[in-house]
């Protein structure tokens, strides 16, 4: 039976790394049964099959750091990780990021103002690499909506002071409306507004991913 903590979009990073070296992180593809499949977490490539007993959700046992398989890492660990690499040339374009362990809801990255576009081009595409969905966010102009495969989701959210930041995670075009009565009238639920320095279409660096 699969484990409750194994889910599509994880991300782990390979236990008994020597100290200092940067973790080569992969994900889950594919969970299910017995055997896992996952890929390079960064570049969606090199997909394999493991025994889901090598996926840990703790990076210890019984007190002992382990040495073979992977550990769960959380997502806005790495996810700063690879923003941090794919942007050494531009290293004040992100001020923040929230993303949600749950990597179909994702969370924002959000950007100096007017940040430069080729550092915004440069994040995209690692972001894009990594198979994450990236889009101006519908509230904030300086922010982008990141989700792991969210292409086919509704962008929708509201964020109030009190309760924090709710994020549609359903079908984009569904019918139903958002049925909280507390919040209904904060839903932003247009299409987001591209802000001036989004150039949605324009081809991205050719460029290989960065290797986390």
């Amino acid at each position: 039976m699969e484990s409750y903590h194994l889910r599509r979009g994880q991300v782990y990073a390979p236990c008994g790394q020597p100290e200092g070296a940067a973790p080569r992180y992969v994900r889950i593809v594919r969970p299910g049964g017995r055997r896992v499949r996952i890929a390079d977490a960064a570049t969606g490539r090199r997909e394999r099959e493991v025994d889901a007993g090598r996926l840990h959700e703790f990076p210890t046992h019984n007190g002992v750091p382990r040495r073979t398989g992977y550990t769960l890492v959380e997502t806005s660990e790495w996810l700063w990780d690879l923003t941090g690499r794919a942007l050494r040339e531009y290293p004040y374009t992100v001020s923040a990021t929230s993303i949600d362990q749950d990597v179909s809801r994702g969370g924002f990255v959000r950007l100096e103002a007017q940040p430069d576009l080729a550092a915004v081009r440069l994040l995209v595409a690692a972001l894009e690499a990594a198979n994450w969905t990236v889009e101006p966010a519908t509230i904030y102009p300086d922010e982008l909506r990141v989700r792991y495969q969210g292409q086919t989701r509704r962008p929708s959210m509201y964020a109030v002071p009190s309760e924090g930041r709710q994020y549609c995670t359903r079908w984009r075009g569904h019918s139903d409306e958002h049925q909280d009565d507390r919040t209904l009238y904060q839903w932003v639920d247009d299409t987001p507004q591209p802000p001036p320095w989004w150039l949605r279409g324009q081809r991205l660096p050719e460029q290989e991913p960065v290797s986390v």
